[in-house]
């Protein structure tokens, strides 16, 4: 059962369980108080064995099915990523245990509070709510249901505790290395390897434990540990037919069994077991995939997988075609698919270091080592992928290693990889499983994923997600590979990750001393998708010397909403120059000091400018013609292309990839010497492979191999950009940024190669189905010149201005070209809800200049009952800010409009001027009433390329004063959305 499916099912039991409290309590059932011994039967309703008369649906089961039901639907939102709304129930569910003083509850929802703030990187909140269970456990002893519960609570305190402190250890700017989170980890697995865990089924040999069960706990107890680590959990599942002992053989045997004792010790193994697992998931993490800790941890971790009996200690190294057959497997209800997913994942990690160190003192998991092959890893991965797809921190873990693994395959012979598909190479499945890796969490909006076109497309195999296409079964991964290609949307599109320091560490090998990489994969519908790993080298900060400044006051500490990423260590300067213009402030407010202020505003713009050229330069180089989109009225583009192509072949004897080729030959004037054709030292190229500092061109590396001068291929190719007949003033076609969530901060649209450039973000790839155009189908039907994308009027608006009246001068800037262009809004008034929301929903640009993004008058919980969204402004300051939450999903307002169907929203990324945002934002919005205008006069429907909203936000930056502090700010969310005529205007002032 997918997520979304267990969430809505669990949200309908709550409601009934809802019902049933207010039936039996009344409406404020969460305020009435009882006392202590009326909280246990609660808790523990069910005491006698099989007595009849606890059958009846008493008022206190209802509040204990509430609660707990409670408890469930936040655990799914945890897993799900949705840090926010876990958080909520969470909470509501505290509040009222706190209020019916009900230890248990209270320890239950205070542990998952305090994970969830860890999360969030909120360090004294989550210690607060931890340090409240720990102090309720043991207040509480005599209260809580039993033994077990009791040692489930301190096991999971212990996790999250050393969860906290590896948080802390990971993201502190000063690193002092700790092993107080290890402490905590192995504390915990201590506690689930005492004697008193071992019963009739873990320990079947051992005769004294037949009725142990009965002793510990009454039958047909609901304890509340079954509630938080079952979570949507199948319990009965099918028996396996290879005949090899699996963990649900244990279900059979107890079904045949008939014993109730033996069926609730059962539920504690599965509980015991899956707790395990993730705390030795956690303890290989903290080895860092080396040495003879790590082996003994993953053996251990297999063997709750496939052994009857873990308490027995064994370093025993295990037969691979035993391994092969028991754990890379995709069963039908696997109970442990997730930690499946995860002991694959790290055993595939562990083997990689191996490969990397060269160790030949490193003890061996399995038992015929030199057998391990990439081909192997690769297998295994692949399960894991189809595992883990529904829980997105690991698979977007797995995509990203299984991208890497195909990226690097052909740079050694040792690690090249078979064709799973004949029709599909390197590039094909590293594209692939790159764009899975980015917005996994969006999987999980289905009010994203219910507004696409295709959401009816039929399924291969397995469940068809229109965030990402994954199936339940690695036998047809293959066949979604080719659907993913085949419904490309029409518009190019970029996916960039940063790969930091555990890659750097797993790539040591190729690169000793690259300390990040980044990923790119460039997508294009009916071309063959690219895909190059670059090495990243720190970007230190320019030497700029400043005038003499005044003195500042800090106004208040600026709260980095990233937290902590591996971007602070490849370009720190970044973060400094927003935290030093966001945390002064004057101590006097004269003429003088105002001028010397804004100086020092010069100076930060002038930073700022050098710092994306740098990035541009340092971290792409000649590979920054990836980036371009497709050159557009280019008339012999086509023809020299193919010549090009036939003679590389031909000639040259290179396997060559046409869209490479494509990329190069169209980014004419970024590639155009033998000097820019030098390749950046250890790329890595899908399907063309390694290419080190001495080969000459970026498509060149292979020519060697075949006894080829690289010379003829690059006067081959020289000749052909002398013949394209493409100048400087050449048009091109928009592009979607696909940004993990680790880059999304850097204003990418602004490195001088894309500053002029129509460019668009989206949180995942197959997302944008949802706003444009996409497949083979649908741009057949509309043909390449002239995409079915979204359109606008821009004169169909309602604008929100100064809402508070703390920006008049936004105010003098906007309000009287409001009233000339007839536009509806208010202004200098607080927006109800439902104005709010009625501009959205019944107009084509919904304006909104004021503080922030507006959430004060327009909350996220509003999102959700939205029927559609036109496009959106929003100017104010961090409107489009994206805040981290850890493994949790990410906060960034723009992608709520984009879940509520908004076709475009420009925000901004940071801070700005008033003044300086409202040039900006007068600029944008009078182009597009101008071109408006344009279309109103000319006829719209005979124009190839129309004119979009992105289009005109590079001048518009341009306009600004400060250009770089405030121009590089906004962004454009969304997809190219075209400007129309919707309905004409006689005369109107622009």
């Amino acid at each position: 059962m997918n997520p979304s499916t267990a969430l809505s099912l669990a949200k309908e039991a709550r409601n009934l369980y809802v019902g049933l409290c207010k039936e039996k309590f009344g409406d404020n059932f969460k305020k009435n108080r009882v006392n202590e011994s009326v909280a246990r039967k609660i808790a523990q309703f069910d005491i006698e064995l099989w007595d009849f008369s606890q059958c009846y649906f008493s008022p206190w089961n209802s509040m204990q099915c509430y609660l707990e039901s409670t408890l469930q639907v936040g655990l799914i939102c945890k897993i799900s990523g949705d840090a926010e709304l876990a958080k909520a129930y969470f909470l509501d569910g505290k509040d009222t245990s706190y209020s019916l003083h009900l230890p248990s509850f209270i320890v239950a929802f205070c542990s998952e509070l305090g994970k969830i703030y860890i999360e969030k990187r909120d360090w004294n909140s989550a210690e607060k709510e931890l340090q409240n269970a720990k102090q309720i456990l043991r207040d509480s002893n005599t209260t809580l249901c039993c033994s077990k519960c009791k040692l489930i609570f301190e096991v999971t305190l212990d996790q999250y505790y050393g969860d906290l402190h590896q948080s802390k250890y990971k993201t502190c700017e000063v690193k002092s290395f700790s092993s107080e989170h290890i402490s905590f980890y192995e504390s915990a697995l201590a506690k689930l390897d005492l004697p008193e865990w071992k019963n009739s089924v873990n320990c079947p040999e051992d005769g004294s434990l037949k009725t142990a069960a009965v002793d510990v706990i009454s039958a047909g107890t609901s304890c509340i540990c079954f509630t938080m680590n079952e979570a949507a959990q199948n319990v009965i599942m099918e028996p396996t037919k290879e005949g090899s002992w699996h963990w649900h053989c244990i279900a059979t045997e107890v079904l045949e069994g008939r014993l109730l004792s033996d069926f609730i010790n059962f539920k504690w193994e599965f509980v015991r077991r899956k707790l395990s697992m993730k705390l030795l998931a956690r303890l290989v993490r903290c080895f860092a995939y080396v040495g003879d800790e790590t082996q003994k941890i993953l053996l251990k971790s297999t063997t709750m997988l496939h052994s009857k009996n873990t308490f027995s200690e064994t370093n025993s190294a295990i037969a691979i075609d035993y391994f092969q057959h028991i754990v890379p497997k995709v069963i039908l209800g696997d109970m442990f698919a997730v930690e499946r997913a995860e002991i694959l994942k790290e055993i595939c990690l562990y083997y990689w270091n191996i490969y990397n160190s060269k160790a030949t003192t490193t003890r061996n998991i399995f038992q015929n080592e030199s057998c391990i092959s990439l081909k192997d890893l690769a297998s295994w991965l692949m399960v894991a992928f189809v595992l883990s797809r529904e829980v997105p921190d690991i698979f977007h873990k797995v995509s990203q290693l299984l991208a890497v693994t195909y990226v690097v395959s052909d740079s050694r012979e040792q690690l090249s990889l078979p064709y799973i598909s004949k029709s599909l190479g390197e590039n094909a499945w590293a594209s692939y499983f790159h764009q899975a890796s980015i917005g996994t969490h969006d999987t999980h909006s289905s009010r994203l994923t219910g507004r696409c076109k295709g959401s009816d497309k039929s399924n291969i195999g397995g469940t068809y997600n229109l965030s990402r296409l994954v199936p339940d079964d690695t036998e047809v991964l293959a066949e979604c590979v080719k659907q993913f290609l085949g419904d490309l949307p029409s518009t190019t599109v970029i996916c960039l990750t940063l790969l930091g320091h555990d890659y750097a560490s797993l790539l040591k090998e190729f690169s000793p001393s690259v300390k990040a990489w980044i990923l790119l994969s460039r997508l294009t519908f009916e071309s063959e998708p690219i895909v190059a790993l670059l090495p990243l080298h720190p970007i230190s900060e320019d030497v700029i010397d400043p005038p003499i400044l005044p003195k500042y006051k800090i106004l208040r500490d600026w709260w980095c909403p990233w937290g902590s990423t591996a971007l602070d260590e490849v370009v720190p300067a970044f973060k400094n120059i927003l935290k030093e213009d966001y945390s002064r402030e004057l101590e006097e407010n004269t003429s003088e000091q105002q001028q010397l202020w804004w100086n020092h505003r010069k100076t930060l713009n002038q930073r700022l400018r050098q710092l994306l050229r740098s990035i541009e330069e340092s971290w792409f180089g000649s590979w920054k013609c990836l980036l371009l989109g497709e050159l557009l009225n280019c008339k012999n583009f086509e023809s020299l292309l193919e010549h090009l192509v036939k003679e590389l072949r031909s000639e040259c004897k290179l396997e060559v990839n046409e869209g490479l080729v494509r990329v190069i030959l169209g980014g004419t004037r970024h590639v155009c010497g033998r000097e820019k054709l030098k390749c950046k030292k250890d790329c890595y190229i899908a399907k063309v492979g390694h290419c080190d500092q001495g080969m000459s061109g970026i498509l060149l590396n292979a020519a060697d191999g075949f006894g080829v001068s690289s010379d003829k291929a690059f006067q081959l190719l020289k000749h052909a950009l002398i013949e394209l007949d493409a100048d400087k003033n050449s048009k091109r076609e928009p592009i979607i940024l696909v940004l993990d969530y680790e880059v999304q901060m850097l204003p990418w649209e602004n490195i001088p190669i894309l500053r002029q450039l129509e460019v668009y973000r989206m949180p995942s790839v197959s997302s944008i189905s949802a706003l444009g155009d996409t497949g083979s189908r649908s741009q057949k039907e509309a043909g390449r010149k002239c995409p079915s994308f979204p359109s606008i009027d821009p004169l169909h608006a309602f604008y929100i201005l100064n809402p508070d009246g703390t920006v008049p001068e936004c105010q003098n800037e906007f309000e009287n070209w409001f009233k000339e262009n007839n536009l509806k809004g208010n202004t200098g008034l607080a927006p109800t809800r439902k104005l709010w929301a009625s501009a959205l929903e019944k107009h084509d640009l919904f304006i909104y200049i004021g503080h922030g993004s507006g959430t004060k008058y327009f909350s996220l919980e509003n999102f959700q009952h939205l029927n559609k969204c036109g496009a959106v402004v929003l100017l104010g300051c961090n409107s489009g800010t994206v805040y981290l939450q850890g493994n949790c999903a990410p906060l960034c307002i723009p992608l709520q409009y984009l879940a509520a169907g908004s076709p475009a929203i420009v925000a901004n990324l940071w801070k700005i001027s008033a003044k300086d945002i409202s040039t900006f934002g007068k600029y944008l919005l009078q182009a597009w009433v101008k071109k408006r205008f344009e279309l109103e006069k000319e006829c719209p429907n005979n124009c190839d390329h129309p004119p979009t909203l992105g289009a005109f936000i590079g001048r518009a930056r341009d306009a600004c004063e400060q250009e770089f502090m405030t121009g590089a700010a906004p962004v454009c969310y969304g997809v190219p959305t075209r400007i129309c005529v919707k309905k004409r205007v006689s005369s109107m002032a622009t």
